[in-house]
């Protein structure tokens, strides 16, 4: 089987950076990382499904918070997940998918939405080991953004668990950039 992270055109003819394939001779895949983080999702958590289908499964917290008292979804951030939704299935997840998982290894993801840290801080985060991506629920207006990002960190995971930190950095934000061009959220990352 071939190891090592090893991305590819966007689509043929494309005029963007390729690494070379397959994999070099002796690469080697590395163990699994901790499963847990010290940002792990509350143990105290009452998910639930919002939606789910064969690619997809989204779960939010209805815990009751400083923040979200009643801990149901408002008018609002139910429309705010509907417009990401979308825009993962239909744009995210085929031109990440695409450009980053030439081996197919990624097929289903599961979104996790809950209050991290409230807004503009943490807007999500991959957890490692799983296909669980985290989603500041205070967050959500930019939740598409965040999720190309994520998603991408998801599939690096897979080829090359270890990679140096600004390589898979910027290959997120590349992500975020491909599906989303650039928006403030993007052009931060990028002038940070």
């Amino acid at each position: 089987e071939e190891m090592g992270y090893r991305p590819r055109f966007a689509y043929p003819g494309a005029q963007k950076l390729q690494t070379p394939e397959p994999a070099p001779e002796g690469a080697v895949y590395p163990p699994a990382p901790p499963s847990t983080t010290s940002s792990s999702p509350p143990t105290r958590a009452n998910w639930e499904t919002y939606y789910s289908d064969t690619i997809l499964e989204v779960k939010f917290d209805n815990t009751s918070t400083s923040r979200y008292p009643n801990g149901a979804l408002s008018a609002n951030e139910k429309q705010l997940l509907d417009r990401f939704i979308s825009d993962f299935l239909n744009f995210s997840y085929p031109i990440v998918k695409d450009y980053y998982d030439p081996n197919d290894r990624v097929d289903d993801v599961t979104f996790k939405v809950w209050d991290i840290d409230g807004p503009s801080n943490v807007g999500g985060y991959f957890q490692p080991g799983t296909n669980e991506f985290n989603v500041d629920r205070s967050d959500l207006s930019w939740g598409g953004v965040i999720i190309a990002h994520e998603f991408q960190h998801y599939i690096h995971d897979q080829y090359d668990r270890y990679e140096n930190l600004w390589i898979n950095e910027g290959c997120a934000d590349y992500s975020a950039y491909l599906v989303y061009d650039l928006t403030s959220a993007t052009a931060g990352h990028v002038y940070a």
